[in-house]
């Protein structure tokens, strides 16, 4: 479009006037903005060029005044900054496209013809240092949801941090508007608000050689807590009086903030030793409920996109143990019925009558147990300090009260895990009179498994028993590797870091083991519980079962775990039991040859022991091989063994060696022949005593020999007993007892 002189000043004139006095105002600029760029010709000469920038400077000056008269819903200070950086980036397709959408006229301008246009903008009007400094000013856009389109202020914000723009030129105040723009978010979320945080904790953390050392600041913790210590109902609607619109929005993308912040500090400890940077203290991670914003945010995932799975990474990492609880368990399926929720007096009053009247306890629990997590944290206190210890001390209590109990709390782990394994950590080892705390059951896993001996022996209390284990286990395995990277060393030790990673591993592996042993003591019957009464012998059964489920989930998550528990070894009374209830024994094939081979003649029985139960679980060809080399170590041994370790080797041996040849029938020669050899010898024993037979009491004055001539004894009959078990598994003996039978 062409213009006359003439024309060209009047409409540069229209355009520029500065008197604006009603809502429509901001329209007209915005469109007098787009009139320039669409026809860069009416500045074509000196006197409306200089117009022009006047005009423009104008407009800056009069930003806040235009935008408190008659709001910011179409604010020209977003304009002029989206046009600056399209200039700046050479980005002159999204000019054009701009201009189009203000102008509503579908190709208005032509990139070619903007080069006039991009020089005046680019250096006269808004050069960098002047963008930088204009952009914090610009109003956030209230309400920033997915339904806004368009070109908007973060937009021109976040391709400010990925130029690193701020730091280069000094300018710090943009952490406010950052503030104010997440705060003001709503569901469901803007695709490039997560892509905001990353760029502005970047520059927080990684300032560039440009930057020249200085970085934007960091957001305090203070305003932090302001979002996070929001107190929310059960729709997710905020209870206490603040500025913010979507609460849930907010905590989600400032908990976001706060992980990537962490995340990007402890991996980068070059550039964080280089310079001091914030540390958010102990208090802000009390604060955040991350069960509650995870489960919220699980339920309503497809309103945060593309924020939800970078969360859900930085969550794997450092709250790995918060995993399993987020796609929430059959029991945390069930939803809300038509009964309404009992009072926090009722449920009291339920309570106190339970060894008179259960029913109205058993009614209310189930009631709690269908409902959602959420509304059952008013109840905690009341389930915990006073239910709880009632079931630990009553032990007849009625078992359907004690398994509604458990789903109530496996429902209720979902939304508030750390405070409700706190609470129950304190009713399981209350006999100690200690006030423990999280940090407490991360530093030391194992004071858990110091509760009362009633928990090792009701099955729905040892589940929760083990839940709150596997979650303690889990996190002090996130604390250590968070404690080696908070503390990288010295420049002089980081070439030594892999010896600091061996040591956590250790120290791990020491904490896990040493879990393992102690319930492997608990699955051993107790002196009472040998009687093997019904009922003690079901129970005992379902603790074993429980806790061999747990180990195979141990076992499984690490073999090493399982590898170092046998050459530690525990009681050969359990090896039965751990055969044939946890799966994952089957790892124990790889490492028998290297058990086999220790030095210690325990370790060697053990060994023999396992490998005839695995037999006998595993049935597989290739386990021959292994039971070949046991024989052959057990011929050695027996030739160049001492007399007393010599009876007490045959004694466990025999047995094992017997249950191996009824697997495998090609080693039953060489299992005899065996045999054969350890009679010979515990004969020969017997001839030079003189006065020992199976039937015979033995009186001897020395002690000493009376024990020895115990081990010959029961040597024989571990061998006479191997020997019977074989002959009944033959076909000659069966036809000899058949013609028995028959005669």
């Amino acid at each position: 479009m062409k213009f006359e002189d003439e024309e060209r000043s009047h409409v540069v004139r229209l355009l520029t006037n500065q008197k604006h006095n009603n809502a429509f105002s901001l329209t007209f600029i915005n469109v007098s903005l787009a009139f320039f760029i669409a026809c860069p010709l009416v500045v074509s000469d000196n006197t409306s060029e200089n117009a022009f920038k006047s005009w423009i400077h104008f407009l800056l000056d009069h930003r806040e005044v235009y935008e408190s008269a008659y709001g910011s819903q179409n604010a020209f200070g977003e304009v002029l900054l989206l046009l600056a950086l399209h200039f700046h980036n050479n980005q002159l397709s999204n000019v054009s496209q701009l201009v189009s959408d203000l102008l509503r006229v579908r190709g208005a301008v032509k990139t070619s013809s903007l080069a006039k246009m991009k020089s005046l903008f680019v250096q006269e009007l808004f050069p960098e240092p002047v963008i930088a400094e204009y952009a914090p000013l610009v109003a956030v856009t209230p309400s920033l949801s997915a339904r806004i389109s368009g070109y908007l202020p973060v937009h021109c914000i976040h391709q400010l941090l990925k130029s690193r723009a701020f730091s280069k030129h000094g300018i710090r105040s943009v952490r406010d508007w950052v503030v104010r723009q997440l705060r003001a978010s709503t569901a469901p979320l803007h695709s490039l608000l997560p892509t905001l945080i990353e760029n502005y904790v970047h520059s927080l953390v990684q300032p560039t050689a440009k930057s020249k050392g200085i970085a934007n600041e960091p957001i305090t913790e203070k305003e932090l807590l302001q979002v996070f210590r929001l107190s929310l109902n059960k729709k997710g609607q905020v209870i206490d009086e603040q500025e913010i619109e979507d609460p849930l929005t907010a905590q989600l993308l400032f908990f976001y903030y706060y992980l990537f912040y962490e995340d990007t500090r402890l991996h980068d400890s070059k550039m964080a030793a280089s310079r001091p940077l914030l540390q958010y203290s102990g208090t802000l991670h009390e604060c955040i409920s991350i069960e509650l914003l995870l489960l919220k945010g699980h339920q309503r995932q497809s309103q945060y996109a593309d924020l939800y799975p970078r969360l859900m990474r930085l969550v794997c990492e450092y709250y790995p143990y918060l995993c399993p609880h987020i796609p929430t368990s059959s029991i945390s399926q069930l939803r809300v019925t038509s009964s309404p929720l009992p009072t926090k007096s009722e449920l009291r009053q339920a309570i106190d009558g339970l060894l008179t009247s259960p029913k109205l306890l058993i009614k209310m629990l189930q009631t709690l147990r269908r409902s959602e997590p959420e509304a059952l944290m008013p109840f905690a206190d009341e389930l915990i300090t006073r239910l709880l210890p009632l079931l630990i001390r009553e032990a007849q209590v009625d078992r359907i009260v004690v398994d509604l109990f458990k789903d109530t709390w496996m429902k209720l782990n979902v939304a508030m895990l750390r405070k409700l394994s706190v609470l129950t950590l304190r009713a399981f080892v209350s006999q100690y009179g200690l006030t423990l705390c999280w940090d407490d059951l991360v530093h030391d896993p194992l004071c858990l498994l110091r509760c009362q001996e009633r928990v090792y022996r009701c099955p729905p209390l040892l589940e929760i028993l083990l839940a709150i284990l596997s979650t303690a286990l889990s996190a002090s395995r996130v604390r250590l590797g968070y404690h080696l990277k908070q503390h990288p060393g010295r420049e002089a030790e980081n070439s030594n870091g892999q010896e600091r990673n061996e040591l956590k591993n250790t120290l791990i592996s020491s904490q896990e083991s040493a879990a393992v042993q102690l319930l492997l003591e608990a699955c051993l019957p107790r002196e009472n519980e040998r009687e093997e009464s019904q009922r003690c012998f079901g129970v005992l059964r379902e603790v074993q079962s429980i806790i061999c489920s747990f180990l195979h989930q141990l076992f499984i998550e690490d073999p090493n775990l399982l590898r170092l528990i046998h050459f530690q070894g525990y009681n050969p009374k359990l090896v039965p039991l751990t055969v044939a209830s946890i799966p994952s024994m089957h790892i124990c094939f790889d490492f028998i040859p290297e058990l086999m081979r220790q030095p210690h003649l325990e370790k060697i029985m053990f060994c023999v022991e396992l490998l005839s139960h695995l037999c006998q679980q595993y049935r597989l060809p290739v386990v021959i091989h292994l039971c070949k080399l046991t024989i052959d170590v057990t011929s050695t041994l027996l030739d160049v063994l001492i007399q007393d370790e010599l009876y007490e080797f045959a004694m466990r041996v025999s047995p094992a060696l017997g249950r191996m040849a009824q697997v495998f029938p090609p080693l039953i020669d060489s299992v005899i022949t065996l045999l054969v050899q350890c009679g010979r010898i515990a004969e020969a024993h017997v001839n030079l005593s003189g006065s020992i037979s199976t039937g015979e009491a033995i009186a001897y004055s020395d002690e000493p020999v009376a024990k020895r001539a115990k081990k010959v004894l029961s040597c024989v009959a571990a061998i006479q007993n191997t020997f019977k078990t074989l002959l009944e598994e033959t076909e000659i003996f069966n036809r000899f007892k058949c013609d028995q039978v028959t005669s």
